[in-house]
């Protein structure tokens, strides 16, 4: 059943399977299927299910709940359905009043101060779990998630380390990938990966995820390699939305776009979402459709504002698609400031480089610009932002190297900036 709302998928690239965190032990219960995923995640329905009953005939169970709450979690991974974080808030608000200062009471919380975006409650969650359980390898890389999301880099290393220490499981493994990602150690990123698929999980959705996550990897070296990824994703949950988007970026990748758009409208007819709606946009800019183009970037547009609504921060993800999408530049850096105030991380401060070059502020643009770099220079659309302020602050030479380094490094990273690049590199040579 098609929804008819359009969701902002919430939550960390690297929350894969922090909401697993108490649900394992929960495999009853009647089979219950949602209109809104047509039985294939039927494992959270169950368990959500079993849960809800027996919550209600044991309101003191303050276990019980906690498990609910990460199911209903899951559920939003699965579903990108905001809703259910109030459902599980409202689950860990019981199990607290029934047994206060549970460490699981903190490491759930800080799930769900994530999801919302809210890093530095969800950092102060995890660290208080970390504290009551310092064995517990999962509370490691919540509190690693907390400093990602801040800025806070070597943090970040030593409690994923921690964390894969005491546990070497899809969730610590999906954590070194990304970091490891972060830091321009690709091929390591992909070993971690294959190490979170092999390690599974009761979710299949978590398995999926960490595939879709590897092709991704792959696509900057071998579109092959990346499309049998993608349909490995589709063999382990079918309709897996994020294996059709990246199916699509694939066959954007190969330059067939019509294919590219028949993959995307899989993923967001089933799923509607504001990533979706963008990639949409793009093909059809990409196909000369800029009509077609501005009706999904509108979707995408609203699908923020009701994240935001919901009590998302959105700021960061906004911001960065208004300086793309839009000419509205004025709002996009307004969030994009308030995005690097609360969320200092690179990909704030090149969110932020990126406003101020599209309002014309190359000096504050350039600024941020080498905050961003401030790891290396190792993400491609950093690279391309950098390399296009660099030319407008009248440094060709900055702007070559950046533009050319973006392009070997990912050659497909954008639909729409790819040939951007290409464009400028090529006035760059003559």
């Amino acid at each position: 059943m098609k929804r008819k709302v359009y969701y902002i998928a919430a939550g960390l690239l690297i929350l894969a399977v922090t909401f697993t965190l108490v649900t394992a032990s929960g495999r009853s219960g009647d089979n219950q299927s949602d209109s809104t995923n047509s039985g294939r995640f039927i494992t959270t329905d169950k368990l959500i299910n079993s849960l809800e009953t027996s919550t209600r005939s044991n309101p003191k169970d303050s276990d019980s709940q906690l498990k609910l709450a990460n199911a209903y979690l899951q559920k939003v991974r699965e579903t990108a359905d905001t809703s259910y974080y109030s459902k599980a808030a409202t689950a860990v608000d019981k199990a607290e009043a029934i047994k206060p200062n549970n460490p699981e009471v903190f490491a759930t919380r800080a799930a769900i101060a994530y999801g919302r975006h809210d890093f530095a409650a969800g950092l102060k969650a995890a660290q208080q779990a970390a504290i009551l359980n310092p064995k517990r390898a999962i509370y490691h890389g919540l509190v690693g998630d907390g400093h990602l999301e801040l800025g806070n880099y070597e943090e970040t290393v030593a409690a994923y380390q921690i964390m894969v220490n005491l546990r070497p499981d899809l969730g610590s493994f999906n954590r070194i990938a990304h970091i490891r990602e972060i830091y321009g150690d690709i091929p390591g990123a992909q070993t971690a990966l294959r190490s979170a698929i092999s390690a599974s999980s009761s979710f299949p959705e978590n398995v999926a995820f960490s595939q879709v996550e590897l092709g991704k990897l792959q696509l900057r070296t071998s579109i092959d390699a990346a499309e049998a990824t993608f349909k490995q994703a589709l063999v382990t949950v079918p309709d897996y939305e994020p294996a059709f988007q990246g199916l699509a970026r694939a066959a954007a990748a190969r330059g067939n776009m019509e294919q590219a758009l028949k993959f995307i409208k899989q993923a967001s007819e089933s799923l509607p979402i504001a990533a979706y709606a963008t990639d949409t946009g793009n093909i059809h800019v990409a196909l000369g459709q800029d009509k077609l183009a501005a009706q999904q970037y509108q979707l995408a547009r609203l699908a923020y504002q009701k994240s935001s609504k919901d009590g998302i921060d959105t700021d960061q993800e906004m911001a960065l698609f208004l300086a793309d999408n839009t000419k509205d530049y004025k709002l996009a850096l307004t969030k994009a400031q308030a995005a690097h105030t609360s969320r200092p991380n690179i990909y704030a401060a090149d969110t932020l480089a990126w406003a101020h070059y599209k309002i014309g502020n190359i000096a504050e643009a350039k600024k941020y610009s080498a905050e961003a770099l401030r790891l290396g220079e190792f993400d491609p659309s950093i690279l391309y932002h950098s390399g296009m302020i660099a030319l407008k602050n009248n440094e060709p030479e900055d702007a070559k190297r950046y533009l050319t380094k973006a392009l070997e490094i990912h050659p497909y990273f954008s639909i729409v900036q790819v040939p951007e690049a290409k464009k400028e590199l090529a006035k760059l040579s003559t």
